[in-house]
């Protein structure tokens, strides 16, 4: 089952503490680690993205500029309760859409390994591994070309 959202690019302070709070809720509080750690150095330069299902922020994506017409791909998040639904797809394309429109060529990112199967499915590949988060989480080095 497809269930469609609107995806936006976040500025306003009301939509921006949602798309933080579903990013610590699903990517940071399960390894009990504090809000702060959602956070880093790039947020300011980087694009914040929300899926939209009812008002309610459902799902969450970044593109953050890495290298000359690369962006990376982070803070990918989908509601466990709207999981498998094919939200991270819509996100994952309208990401790919905003990127090319940018003038990008490329998008990197770096999957969890639970999530491998997910990036692959939409044209990523593998191209190393990557970090181990919280000292159990492996990440992937994976790319696609637009």
């Amino acid at each position: 089952m497809v269930t469609a959202v609107e995806i936006i690019q976040v500025f306003n302070p009301p939509l921006l503490e949602a798309y933080y709070q579903l990013r610590f809720e699903v990517l940071r509080k399960p390894w009990h680690q504090t809000f702060d750690s959602t956070m880093d150095s790039t947020e300011s330069i980087s694009h914040h993205f929300i899926g939209l299902l009812n008002n309610q922020v459902v799902a969450t994506g970044r593109l953050e500029p890495i290298k000359e017409k690369v962006f990376q791909v982070r803070s990918m998040a989908v509601h466990p309760q709207y999981q498998r639904q094919g939200i991270g797809e819509q996100m994952l394309e309208y990401l790919e859409k905003f990127s090319l429109a940018k003038g990008m060529l490329k998008i990197e990112l770096d999957a969890r390994e639970n999530a491998l199967n997910f990036y692959k499915k939409c044209g990523y590949a593998t191209t190393e591994k990557s970090y181990l988060l919280f000292n159990e989480i492996q990440h992937f080095k994976m790319e696609k070309w637009l």
